[in-house]
């Protein structure tokens, strides 16, 4: 956040001050106070100076690829001002995501651009720069060059190395760019901007480096806002070389550390593996052991392997990695487009390729220790004594190695190929061709499927869903008692004495709202977990019992809608405002895969009960059909349903159709298996509220304050409730075991929530309960202590716990007031 202004301090010069909250590399906010003086009689200041080496006109496109808390957006926008051109910016959702950047700047035909290196790397795949007559780098190592880079010199057009720091209004120094430059590799920080100094002085660290400090008679910073102090000379904290009078940067003191005595950069490290066309990103960082990571996005299966043999003839001994691994997604940026280092190391415990050990050693060891005996490399582990319940023990014991093993492959060769099979694939880290892995997968016999213990995930409206490990996830409803289903409540964790009154077990920030319904995972009697994300861009995993929080994972965007689990448990699938898609291990909270929507979304993703199809409705106008099997997950097909989707889509009981509705107010049947459109019906008003699918029925609330029911099979309307107010909570169906009846419950903006009983085909309110508030958040049906009950929350926080059979509070007290709101 910055503020302009000007202020007349003496007859004889004028001065322009700007207040900048700069976000720093460490996450650590600061607040400077800038002010440079300006001669009456000239206007010459840095922007003038930088719009003049720039070569802004009227006529150019600013794309500002910075946030405000990133002084370089300071630059563009002022001189965007001073020249009018036409300024581009963007959300920071839009910036998550270097598909849309790269649309954003591909549509608006930008001419002037300026970003940092690392995210020009993570968007130059997607874009062209056609448009662009001046792209300047800042804020890092210049990238290392590519055939666009030489294209756009060989065209006439400017590229422009920029260096400087926030205390000295940003940038001090330039250098245009040459293809000679380019072919060998070194780009000098190049001359100062006006009534700069460039001073460097040997480092204490290196005698071959130099420390940069930056000096100016113009222009000073105060740092804090409660500091008189002037400050004209500033320690960039940075190293550089000074070799035939130009100044070459080489790091950042902070990411520079002693090993074996020698001052190591890791961005040196970054820049020479990014010469070697192996990776087209990578990020390098120190363990609190001194080890030396470097993660990269690799172009080639084998890029780790060829990157350390071109590191050992490209890099002294000492700056050789310890460990060079594989990163499955883009490495991290922070707000102001660098490399987040603090990021990194969290990335490489959840997403390391490779054991970095004796991997032939390691299976043999798991091997002797399951089924104690030795084996050679053609044994087959059921021969040798296994079964489906020790192959499960078998894998896990291989992820406590390697997190980032695909335990569904492993499993399938484990159970029917040999163990040197499974060593050639964790070899080559991607599935072994065989015919058995290419036929369906019915990864355990039929004989030992009773061995498996089965993941149960619950989520809103009374949903629950058992994984059955390789075979068909099976859905059942509390309201279904009456089919002979029974739950298996051993497994979950019950109170062991009754309670009167609601008390507040534990709590846990997730740093901002929270819209989205919790995800609860019921691994075993030990690993039982809530999962639920925030606007704040998390999505965490706790222990249910005391809060504990398991693990972590950071998304693009803000998240609204609640997460589901896979069909084989393994999984957590959530999507978020970038468009984005994740797939992440559910036991250790590492990205497993992404895909990729054109708009955000807000809907829970809804999973095929027998393949591993995903389905999911955005603001993209469209329904996608996502086959999440491998990483690189791909698109079945997709369906335009020409509005936006805020109702999470749900299967028909056989999972032959798939419903949706739309903010159009459309509700539309598709084939689950290639999308065909197979009915479609609409009423007045937008739909936010979910489909129910109850005894061939389709059940859902409408903001024109109807609840509508719709034939499963034809989309004829059944009958409709006119309720008291717009509906937005998504129906839920519970079981009344006093009347041997199901309701049909759901929350209200009339500050009510009713129960809905259908008799002879037609709706009949059987109680209502009122609260203080509206209430937007789906009910949910329990059974406690042979009692059914039923749970609501509004929007002023009340949390209050009903008996299904009346609508009553169960207690006098049982109700808890929070601080915010409930969502839907």
């Amino acid at each position: 956040m910055w503020v302009a202004v000007w202020n007349q301090i003496s007859p004889s010069f004028l001065y322009i001050v700007f207040i900048l909250l700069a976000i720093r590399y460490n996450w650590r906010s600061k607040a400077y106070l800038c002010l440079t003086r300006l001669y009456s009689s000239k206007f010459i200041t840095t922007k003038v100076s930088l719009k003049s080496i720039f070569d802004v006109k009227r006529e150019d496109y600013i794309f500002r690829a910075t946030p405000l808390t990133f002084d370089p957006s300071i630059v563009d926008i002022f001189i965007g001002l001073s020249s009018s051109a036409c300024l581009v910016t963007f959300s920071s959702t839009i910036r998550q995501s270097p598909k849309l950047v790269a649309g954003v700047l591909a549509d608006s035909r930008c001419t002037v651009v300026q970003m940092t290196p690392s995210f020009y790397r993570q968007i130059r795949g997607h874009c062209l720069l056609n448009s662009v007559q001046t792209l300047i780098f800042g804020g890092e190592q210049f990238p290392y060059a590519d055939k666009d880079l030489m294209s756009l010199i060989e065209n006439g057009k400017k590229l422009i190395n920029i260096y400087g720091i926030t205390e000295m209004s940003c940038w001090a120094s330039y250098h245009f760019v040459t293809l000679e430059n380019l072919r060998t590799g070194r780009i000098p920080i190049g001359e100062p901007l006006n009534d700069t100094k460039l001073t460097i002085k040997p480092s204490d660290d290196c005698l071959s480096l130099f420390d940069l400090l930056l000096e100016s008679d113009t222009r000073w910073t105060q740092t804090g806002l409660h500091n008189d102090k002037q400050i004209f000379s500033f320690a960039t904290n940075d190293i550089v070389e000074h070799d035939n009078g130009s100044i070459y940067y080489v790091g950042r003191k902070t990411f520079t550390q002693k090993r074996m005595g020698v001052m190591v950069s890791v961005e040196y490290i970054e820049k020479t593996a990014l010469q070697s066309n192996l990776v087209s990103e990578c990020g390098g960082f120190f363990k609190e052991d001194g080890t030396l990571i470097l993660l990269g996005s690799f172009t080639t299966d084998d890029g780790p392997s060829k990157l350390s043999e071109y590191l050992q003839t490209h890099l002294p001994p000492h700056f050789i990695p310890n460990k060079i691994r594989r990163s499955y997604s883009n490495l991290p940026l922070n707000e102001n487009g660098k490399i987040d280092r603090s990021q990194l190391a969290r990335l490489y415990s959840t997403e390391t390729d490779e054991f970095g050990l004796d991997i032939p050693l390691i299976i043999d060891t798991i091997w002797k220790e399951i089924l104690h005996k030795e084996s050679d490399n053609t044994a087959n582990f059921i021969s040798d004594g296994g079964n489906s319940l020790l192959a499960l023990t078998f894998v896990e014991n291989l992820r406590s190695q390697s997190k980032t093993i695909d335990s569904t492959r492993a499993l399938d060769i484990l159970l029917h190929n040999t163990k040197n099979d499974l060593v050639n694939y964790l070899k080559m880290g991607k599935q072994v061709e065989n015919n058995v892995l290419n036929e369906p997968k019915d990864y355990v016999s039929k004989e030992n499927i009773h061995q498996l213990d089965e993941i149960i995930s619950i989520q809103r409206c009374s949903k629950i869903f058992v994984h059955n490990y390789g075979e068909k996830m099976f859905e059942y409803c509390l309201s279904l008692k009456e089919h002979g289903i029974d739950i298996k409540h051993k497994r979950i964790t019950k109170a062991t004495t009754k309670t009167t009154e609601l008390q507040l077990k534990w709590k846990s920030s997730l740093e901002k709202c929270i819209d989205a319904s919790p995800l609860i995972v019921i691994i075993n009697d030990k690993q039982q977990l809530v999962i639920v994300g925030s606007h704040a861009h998390l999505l965490n995993a706790y222990e249910i019992e005391n809060g504990t929080l398991i693990w972590s994972f950071k998304t693009n965007d803000r998240i609204e809608a609640g997460a589901t689990l896979s069909r084989t448990g393994e999984y957590v699938l959530v999507g978020d405002y970038s468009g984005m898609l994740y797939i992440i291990d559910c036991h250790y909270g590492q990205l497993y895969g992404t895909y990729q929507c054109g708009g955000l979304i807000k809907t829970i993703p809804c999973a095929h009960r027998l393949l591993d199809l995903v389905y999911v409705g955005s603001h993209d106008h469209y329904l996608h059909a996502i086959n999440i099997q491998n990483r690189n997950s791909t698109c079945v097909w997709k369906y335009f349903l020409d509005s936006s989707c805020a109702s999470s889509p749900p299967l028909s009981a056989d999972d032959s159709c798939l419903y949706v509705a739309t903010l159009k107010g459309e509700v539309y049947s598709l084939d689950a298996n290639t999308g065909i459109c197979k009915w479609k019906s609409a009423v007045s008003k937008p739909i936010f509220s979910s489909i129910l699918v109850w005894n061939e029925l389709l059940i859902f609330g409408c903001v024109d304050q109807n609840i509508y029911c719709l034939n499963e099979k034809t989309g004829e309307q059944k009958w409709y409730l006119s309720i008291g107010g717009p509906i937005f909570s998504s129906p839920s169906a519970v079981y009344d075991i006093t009347l041997d009846r199901v309701l049909i419950t759901f929350g209200c903006h009339d500050k009510k929530v009713y129960a809905v009983q259908i008799i002879h085909n037609q709706p009949l309110i059987a109680w209502e309960h009122s609260f203080e508030s509206t209430v937007y958040a789906s009910l949910f049906g329990f059974e406690r202590h042979d009692q059914w009950l039923t749970i609501a929350a509004s929007t002023d926080g009340c949390l209050q716990i009903l008996d299904t059979h009346t609508g009553k509070q169960c207690f006098e007290q049982q109700e808890i007031r929070l601080r915010r709101p409930y969502g839907t």
